[in-house]
């Protein structure tokens, strides 16, 4: 198993089950705390949100057309930190994630080919606005996916670390003071690549991602 694999699931394991351990200890509350209970809301802290999701990998470019878009299920989790000045809030999100997303080829019998999608992970800044409870917040930074194409006939395959970029927006709700529910929009953009297990005069291969996320994050405020 590939080292940022073990790393995606060790992490992934802890997001689980180290905070229900801590707030179990403290005997946190997990439902909705009233207004009156939160008082100020501070955005300051870390962040740990686990996901997983099903997702799918748009494909484009030449080599799109006898490729499907890979598309399946990753697991994995977002660890972050924000601090908050009045009602501006400023933060850096980190995610890592392993995939379970295939495309089989469309091509014809002479040169059936597949797709895999088994890494991901991005890096991004985060700037938000506070109302109450709620933080209104855009997005951006760089994206990493590893995929990989195969030629099943010769059982050739060929790997690349795409580089690219995200960017998006989210609404960010204080549950209560441990934990926060958001829901974002990313345009994730990874680029164009060669594949040398495609034809020459159609190797290059861009993809996109468009999910809509829906997260609980666990929240450690100072």
């Amino acid at each position: 198993m590939p080292k940022i694999t073990k790393c995606a699931l060790t992490l992934f394991s802890l997001a689980v089950f180290m905070p229900h351990a801590a707030m179990a200890a403290e005997e946190h509350k997990i439902w909705r705390a009233p207004d009156a209970e939160m008082g100020s809301v501070s955005w300051t802290g870390f962040t740990l949100a686990p996901e997983i999701s099903d997702n799918t990998l748009h494909l484009g470019g030449p080599g799109s057309t006898l490729l499907q878009n890979p598309s399946g299920f990753r697991a994995g989790l977002a660890l972050g930190y924000d601090h908050q000045t009045q009602a501006l809030v400023i933060g850096v999100l980190g995610e890592l994630f392993h995939a379970w997303m295939d495309g089989e080829g469309a091509g014809n019998m002479v040169a059936p080919y597949k797709s895999r999608v088994p890494d991901m992970g991005s890096l991004r800044a985060r700037l938000g606005y506070v109302h109450g409870r709620f933080m209104v917040y855009g997005s951006g930074g760089v994206s990493l996916a590893r995929m990989t194409i195969e030629e099943r006939i010769r059982a050739s395959q060929a790997s690349k670390t795409m580089a690219g970029w995200t960017a998006g927006a989210g609404v960010e709700y204080a549950w209560n003071r441990y934990l926060t529910a958001r829901i974002e929009y990313l345009h994730t953009s990874y680029g164009a690549y060669s594949f040398a297990t495609l034809p020459t005069a159609t190797n290059r291969v861009s993809s996109t991602m468009d999910p809509l996320r829906l997260h609980v994050a666990f929240r450690f405020w100072p």
